[in-house]
């Protein structure tokens, strides 16, 4: 449904169509009407804000910083006993990254090191006296960044919503920003053309200079636009082409003959070691994944190890969450829980449960405010009917959470690759152990994030109805959806009026 409407947003910029929100997964009550019109302005005044700030001057740092920062990075992994050596294109990218410009772009491949950028960025700006922010759509990997780069991150909305309440940055003490700062956006190619705009226009009325980082052939936004790729035809960007997170070379190598268009040679590769298994139908499918989750979850020296099924789709995630909680209770890993009466019906929650919370949950303990951002991942470590305790991915931190009724949590020992709302995505998640059920056809971008979350082994599950055979699976895993945007469909139709519109940044 979100393809068909944005086709029909396109399909003539001469009338203006509306459609509400929920249509595209998002939330009713947010009021969002989008137009072909807006899409077209936004599309347009995001290209030449974008154009004219990667000429302009913007905040960065000396090159001797630069370097410093590299070093210190060197000597601590050196005094953690892992290997020293900085990849010449992580310095190649930092000094690029780090120029004195108002917007810069990083791309690369899934696992290729650019958190470990975002963490030199974020040092080498500090050194020099500079604020910044890291910020993503998704609610998962935000509580990932802060753990891992040691640099404040919150969600992209929660951002938005913060900048827009106060007239001076510093009036928004969360942020940790200045006037003059930096904030670093990551998988930024996520970015619809509506939230793009957004925050071109927040960052040009509190003066920060932009850091996009993303990979624009993974997973893009659910809402329409991909502004990131349209600013790529126009800004040269840092590239990291390499892959750091498996730790197996042939898994490394079939990631980058995925991202690079090759499936064939990278499901064969998976196929050849026996992680590649063709079962007959959906259900079969959902019994063998769950059956081999579970197997691995509940052996004791797999404890504070991160594993997921991913899925495509939501049906995949019920059935498949349910049969994995059967097999674990049935292991003993799950002890009898308690029903909560969620927004999505009464569910069964046991301690050791894996759960992903759907909304934002402010709590106060102690006299200090703290909350849970919308996407989080988490595991149950107590429960009782008033307050479970959980303690989220990433982190070392527990948080006890009163039990409310019509609570927004579902269990997440599956989860949806492809999420109506960008918060609740995986997409830039690390796990240790991989599983991934295919179970209705596919397309490159999810093939990509799919086979690319795992840091040590990968099982690929595929519906044979779906898929009967390796090269019809690797033919859609080859196909990229033609993201087009109005700009896309105004070249096809040179005389098209063009509305002026005003820039997100005048000037």
């Amino acid at each position: 449904l979100p393809q068909a409407i944005q086709d029909a947003l396109l399909s003539d910029l001469s009338k203006v169509m509306e459609y509400e929100p929920a249509m595209l997964g998002q939330h009713p009550d947010s009021g969002n009407h989008f137009t072909t019109v807006e899409l077209f302005n936004k599309d347009h005044q995001v290209i030449r804000t974008g154009k004219r700030w990667a000429q302009a001057k913007g905040t960065g740092t000396p090159q001797e910083i630069v370097d410093q920062v590299i070093e210190a990075y060197s000597a601590e992994r050196l005094a953690k006993g892992k290997d020293p050596n900085v990849d010449p294109e992580v310095r190649e990218a930092s000094a690029k990254m780090m120029e004195k410009k108002r917007l810069a772009i990083l791309i690369g491949p899934p696992g290729a090191g650019k958190t470990t950028l975002i963490r030199l960025i974020g040092d080498a700006l500090k050194q020099d006296g500079h604020s910044m922010l890291v910020t993503t759509q998704s609610g998962m990997l935000s509580q990932k960044l802060e753990q891992e780069t040691g640099h404040n991150s919150l969600p992209l909305s929660e951002v938005i919503e913060q900048m827009k309440k106060v007239r001076n940055i510093e009036d928004a003490p969360d942020l940790g920003l200045r006037q003059g700062g930096t904030l670093v956006i990551d998988e930024a190619a996520m970015l619809g053309t509506r939230e793009m705009y957004e925050v071109m226009q927040l960052a040009n009325k509190h003066k920060l200079s932009l850091r996009l980082i993303g990979d624009p052939k993974q997973i893009a936004a659910a809402s329409p636009g991909a502004p990131m790729e349209k600013l790529l035809e126009h800004i040269e960007p840092a590239v990291i082409y390499r892959v750091l997170r498996q730790k197996n070379e042939v898994d490394k190598q079939a990631t980058l003959n995925m991202h690079g268009g090759d499936a064939e040679a990278a499901l064969k590769s998976y196929s050849v070691r026996g992680r590649l298994k063709f079962l007959e139908n959906a259900g079969d499918v959902t019994t063998k994944v769950a059956k081999d989750y579970a197997k691995w979850r509940s052996k004791q020296d797999h404890d504070g190890k991160s594993a997921a099924i991913l899925v495509l789709d939501m049906d995949s995630a019920e059935a498949i969450n349910a049969k994995a909680r059967e097999n674990l209770k049935q292991s003993g890993y799950l002890p009898p829980g308690i029903e909560i009466e969620t927004a999505y019906g009464p569910k069964e929650f046991s301690t050791n449960d894996r759960v992903i919370f759907r909304e934002r949950i402010d709590l106060r303990a102690d006299g200090l405010n703290s909350r849970i951002h919308k996407g989080s991942v988490a595991t149950i470590t107590a429960l009782n009917p008033g307050f479970m305790t959980v303690t989220l991915d990433g982190t070392e931190q527990s948080m006890v959470i009163p039990i409310q009724k019509k609570m927004r949590m579902t269990h997440a020992h599956a989860i949806e690759l492809t999420q109506p709302d960008p918060a609740e995505s995986p997409q830039g998640s690390t796990l240790t152990r991989g599983f991934l059920a295919v179970t209705r056809p596919w397309s490159a971008p999810e093939a990509i994030v799919g086979i690319s979350r795992h840091k040590k082994k990968l099982t690929v599950y595929v519906d044979k109805k779906v898929y009967p055979d390796l090269q019809s699976l690797a033919a859609d895993a080859e196909k990229r959806p033609e993201r087009l945007t109005t700009l896309d469909v105004a070249d096809r139709k040179p005389d098209q009026p063009k509305p002026p519109g005003q820039s997100p940044a005048p000037g």
